[in-house]
């Protein structure tokens, strides 16, 4: 037994060591957000390439063509979408309160705007005459419909430019469940869906793909991507939920009987919370009020929970 202690501190030791060198690993890789995310897409297609795809469309690594493509979609609506969202000037001002013009800046915003211009109109050109020519230079890359929707379907979930636009889909369909938390919720199940996804697909596949692709699989968009939904996106949901739950829900007659009005933004209530001294607000602006303080909007009473 004396002669086995060492040995096993030892192990011990080797075994924290490498376990901390792991974690600083995966630190490193998740910091990298385009490289992982771009790894990450390239592993599912790979996966629904084998599942989705017929043996004759599974030649050459076929999803690099849809990556590609779905690269070229999210560069063009994001180019797009900047045109239409931000308001564009072809000039600088000395100042943001002065009419007058800077004439070296100006002309180095207006060209750097051109090169936009022209560099959105050559790939738009190019990926139209690539596509065009696919029927009679890729005979053996053939998507199906499920595999071009589930693929499109992830790269949306993963795609940066996507990504941010989802919590304004979310406000949009104002769901009352969200609770005006849809900037925290959007991440969240954006992510869930690509885990829940990547997890089915690895499942499937066990007794056909080979074993140490289906780990890697696991453990870089399964694992990982949990991991990381934890420490970030899931503490902070968490932390906005907390803050909430603290008040309670009010019934439907507590709201028309507080004359279905908020009193921080003076609209109508169709969810609210009530806090200690019975008064109703809306749960984002009633979130938005204990930022700066932790007193009632309405009679200025500090909030006692019992």
């Amino acid at each position: 037994m004396e002669t086995e202690l060492p040995g096993f501190y030892e192990l011990q030791a080797v075994g924290e060591v490498l376990m901390h060198r792991m974690q600083r690993t995966e630190q490193a890789v998740l910091k990298l957000k385009n490289f992982a995310t771009l790894v990450e897409q390239m592993l599912f297609f790979a996966l629904a390439e084998r599942l989705l795809l017929p043996s004759t469309g599974r030649r050459y690594a076929s999803c690099l063509y849809s990556l590609m493509f779905y690269n070229v979609l999210a560069y063009c609506f994001g180019y797009v979408r900047c045109l239409f969202t931000e308001q564009q000037r072809w000039y600088v001002t000395v100042a943001d309160n002065s009419p007058i013009k800077h004439l070296a800046l100006s002309t180095t915003k207006f060209v750097l705007e051109w090169s936009k211009a022209v560099s959105f109109l050559v790939t738009v050109a190019f990926s139209v005459i690539f596509f065009a020519l696919m029927d009679s230079t890729m005979h053996h890359y053939k998507p199906t419909a499920l595999h071009s929707f589930v693929t499109l379907a992830y790269y949306m979930a993963t795609e940066k430019t996507f990504v941010e636009l989802f919590p304004e889909v979310l406000r949009y369909l104002d769901l009352e469940s969200l609770e005006s938390l849809e900037h925290v919720y959007g991440p969240v199940l954006l992510r869930l869906f690509t885990i829940s996804l990547s997890g089915c697909f690895v499942l499937l596949l066990l007794a056909s793909a080979p074993w140490r692709f289906l780990a890697i699989v696991a453990y870089l968009n399964v694992y990982l991507r949990a991991k990381e939904l934890q420490q970030t996106h899931w503490l902070e949901l968490r932390r906005e939920r907390d803050l909430l739950l603290r008040f309670r829900s009010a019934s439907p007659e507590e709201i028309r009987r507080f004359d279905d009005v908020c009193a921080v933004c003076l609209g109508p209530m169709r969810l609210a919370r009530v806090t200690p001294c019975q008064h109703l607000f809306h749960p984002s602006c009633l979130r938005m009020c204990l930022k700066n303080l932790q007193d009632c909007p309405l009679c200025k009473q500090p909030f006692v929970f019992l």
